[in-house]
C-alpha cells in the first residue's frame, strides 16, 4: 500500500514539475553568438530621430528558412531576443542559440543621447550575450555596459509562408513581406496579428510593409501569414473556369432532359 501511495506521488510530483516547465528551464549562461556580415542586413545609419523599434525582414529561400531582425535600440541597457523553439528547431547556428550572424552597431548613450555621427559597420560599444531557455522559446539576452543607442541585427529560421513573434517590450514593429508577397486575404490563409496593422505600405523594393505602433503590452504576439500576390489572381481564374464549366454542363444537361421530355411527349400518345 505505502509503495503505491508513494508512485501515486512521485508521478504527481513529476505531472506538476512538467507542466511548470522546470525541467526544461535552464538558468542564464555566458555564450558567444558568431558576428555576422553588416551588408548583409538593411541598416540606415544615416536615420534621424531613432526611436525602439525592430524591422523583421521575411525571405522566401525556402531552404535556409531565414528571417533578418534588425532591431533600433534607444538609451537601452539590456535588450532580450525570443525565438520560438519550434521556429529555431532549424537554426544554423553551431551553438543552437536560436540566432546567427549577430550585428550591433551602437555607441554608448551620453546624457540620454548618442553621437550618430560616429556610426560606422563596426561596433564602438562593449556588451555580454547570454542565453537561456524554457520548454517553448530560447532567449538570448544582450547586456550593454552603458545605456547605448544603435542597432542590433540578427537571422533566424522561419517557416515560409508563417512569422510568427513574441513581443517583450514597448516598440514599433514592421514586417516586410518577401516582393511578390502579400497578406490579407482570408480564403488563402492570409491573416494577421493583431488584425489590422496601423499602416500598410509599400517599400522602394516593391515589398508589402506591415506596421504596428507600439503593441506591447496590450499585445504579445505579432502573427503574419502571407502568400504570392499572384495566389488570388489563380484563385478568382479558377474560380470563373470552374463556374464556366459547372454552367455549361448545366445547360447541357437541362438541353438533354428537355429533347427526352418531348420524345416521351410524342411516344405516349402513340402507346394510348
Amino acid at each position: 500500500m505505502k509503495k503505491k501511495y508513494s508512485f501515486c506521488l512521485l508521478v504527481m510530483v513529476l505531472f506538476i514539475v512538467i507542466c511548470t516547465g522546470c525541467i526544461s528551464d535552464r538558468t542564464p549562461e555566458k555564450v558567444t553568438i558568431p558576428d555576422g556580415q553588416f551588408s548583409n542586413y538593411e541598416i540606415n545609419l544615416s536615420a534621424d530621430n531613432l526611436t525602439n523599434s525592430t524591422t523583421y525582414y521575411l525571405h522566401t529561400d525556402k531552404k535556409n528558412k531565414t528571417t533578418q531582425a534588425v532591431t533600433t535600440i534607444v538609451n537601452t541597457s539590456t535588450l532580450n531576443i525570443t525565438i520560438q523553439k519550434d521556429i529555431s528547431a532549424h537554426a544554423k547556428s553551431k551553438e543552437e542559440y536560436g540566432i546567427e550572424d549577430l550585428v550591433i552597431v551602437a555607441n554608448f548613450s551620453c546624457d540620454n543621447k548618442s553621437d550618430r555621427s560616429n556610426f560606422s559597420s563596426l561596433s564602438n560599444t562593449s556588451y555580454n550575450t547570454s542565453y537561456y531557455e524554457s520548454s517553448t522559446t530560447k532567449m538570448i539576452s544582450i547586456e550593454f555596459a552603458q545605456p547605448t543607442t544603435g542597432f542590433v541585427a540578427c537571422s533566424f529560421s522561419g517557416e515560409y509562408g508563417y512569422f510568427f513573434q513574441l513581443l517583450k517590450r514597448n516598440e514599433t514593429i514592421i514586417v516586410v513581406l518577401p516582393p511578390k508577397h502579400s497578406t490579407g486575404n482570408i480564403i488563402l490563409g492570409g491573416i494577421t496579428k493583431p488584425k489590422k496593422p496601423d499602416e500598410t505600405y509599400t517599400d522602394e523594393n516593391n515589398r508589402l510593409c506591415l506596421l504596428w505602433n507600439n503593441p506591447y503590452p496590450d499585445k504579445t504576439i505579432v502573427d503574419v501569414r502571407y502568400y504570392k500576390s499572384i495566389l488570388p489572381a489563380i484563385l478568382s481564374i479558377t474560380v470563373l473556369v470552374l463556374g464556366t464549366c459547372l454552367l455549361i454542363i448545366s445547360l447541357y444537361y437541362s438541353n438533354e432532359i428537355r429533347k427526352l421530355r418531348k420524345k416521351r411527349e410524342l411516344i405516349d400518345p402513340k402507346i394510348k
